[in-house]
C-alpha cells in the first residue's frame, strides 16, 4: 500500500483514492429496500390476519365452489348429493366470524349402492391442518423468516409456535414444489419463480393487492384441500 493511503480503499495509478463504487452503493439501497419491504410485507399480512371481513369472504368463497359441486353431481355416478357438513375446529382466525364459519362443506351421494363423499377444495382449509390455509400462506410469506419480535407478534395473534412455522415453510419449499399443483403451475409461468422463497415468491408474482394475491394463490392450491394429504406431504 502507497504511504500516506491508510483509508484501506484502492487507489489508482495517478495515487488519487477511487471513490466507492455505484455497485455497492446500489447493492446497500438494495439491501435496504429489501428489509422495508419485508417490514411493510409483515404489517399487511399482520393486519390481513386480524380482518373478520377477509375470512367471511373466504366462507362466501366455499360457499361458491360447493354449489357449483353440487350442481355437477356425483363425480362417481352423477347421482345428486345431498349436503353432509362437518365441523371443523380451526386455529388462526379472527373474533367475530361465528359458528358456521368452522364448518366444511361436504356432500353425499343420495344413490343407493353409491353414497360416496364429495368434500369441494376449499379457500379457508388447507386439507385436514389445523391452522386456517391462509394463515399458513401468510406466516410462510415472510423474506427473512419470522423473527422473535414477529413470533412474539403471531404467537399472540394467532397463537402459532416457532416449530409449527418452520414445519410449514419447510413444506412449503421441499414438498409443494413436488406436487402436481405446482409442477402445473410452473409450467405456466413467463419467469422462473425461486422455489426456496415459497410461497413469498409466487405471492410476489401475482396481481392485484395484497388480499387479491392471497385469494389468488389460496385459489390455485384448493385442489390440495379436496382430500387428506398423504403423510408425508403433512404440514
Amino acid at each position: 500500500m502507497a504511504a500516506g493511503n491508510r483509508s484501506g480503499l484502492i487507489t489508482e495509478a495517478g495515487g488519487e483514492e477511487e471513490a466507492p463504487s455505484e455497485s455497492l452503493t446500489e447493492a446497500s439501497e438494495g439491501a435496504f429496500l429489501l428489509v422495508a419491504q419485508d417490514e411493510e410485507d409483515f404489517f399487511m399480512y399482520q393486519t390481513l390476519l386480524a380482518e373478520a371481513s377477509f375470512f367471511l369472504f373466504l366462507l362466501q368463497c366455499d360457499g361458491e365452489v360447493a354449489e357449483e359441486a353440487r350442481q355437477r353431481g356425483c363425480l362417481a355416478c352423477g347421482g345428486v348429493l345431498h349436503r353432509a357438513d362437518y365441523e371443523r375446529r380451526p386455529r388462526g382466525e379472527p373474533r367475530g366470524l361465528g359458528a358456521g364459519f368452522a364448518r366444511r362443506y361436504s356432500f353425499c351421494c343420495g344413490a343407493e349402492g353409491c353414497r360416496k363423499r364429495n368434500t369441494p377444495p376449499s379457500l379457508r382449509f388447507l386439507g385436514r391442518r389445523v391452522y386456517l390455509g391462509a394463515v399458513v400462506v401468510l406466516v410462510s410469506a415472510m423474506r427473512e423468516g419470522p423473527t422473535p419480535t414477529r413470533l412474539d407478534r403471531l404467537q399472540e395473534l394467532i397463537g402459532v409456535c416457532p416449530r409449527t412455522v418452520r414445519r410449514w415453510r419447510q413444506w412449503w419449499q421441499a414438498t409443494f414444489p413436488r406436487t402436481a399443483v405446482w409442477v402445473a403451475t410452473r409450467g405456466l409461468l413467463s419467469r422462473q419463480v425461486e422455489e426456496t422463497r415459497l410461497p413469498g415468491s409466487l405471492l410476489d408474482r401475482l396481481l392485484g393487492t395484497v388480499r387479491e394475491r392471497v385469494v389468488a394463490l389460496l385459489r390455485l392450491i384448493s385442489p390440495l384441500t379436496s382430500r387428506p394429504l398423504p403423510a408425508d406431504r403433512n404440514i
